[in-house]
């Protein structure tokens, strides 16, 4: 193999994208860095895109349990929970 086919990148790219809403911190991807720098900028990114066609935003509750474990739950079916070993 001499290169990633784009579905494979595709996927990668979407890794990296969470692993910056798990991490909390400064992530770059190919020499720029993601915008996304917590949890809750993560669910955005999806919620956003849903919220377009959408006269009031999606409903959406957020919650640090503790240092651990945050969650976010809302009408938009996409189930992600935020785990820090």
């Amino acid at each position: 193999m001499t290169e990633l086919d784009n579905d494979v990148v595709a996927l990668m790219s979407k890794r990296v994208l969470e692993i910056a809403g798990c991490l909390g911190k400064t992530v770059d991807l190919n020499g720029k860095q993601v915008p996304i720098k917590s949890f809750s900028d993560y669910v955005d990114l999806y919620l956003s895109v849903a919220n377009k066609s959408r006269t009031e935003p999606l409903p959406r509750m957020t919650e640090k349990v503790n240092g651990r474990w945050e969650v976010c739950v809302g009408w938009l079916l996409l189930p992600f929970v935020l785990h820090d070993e």
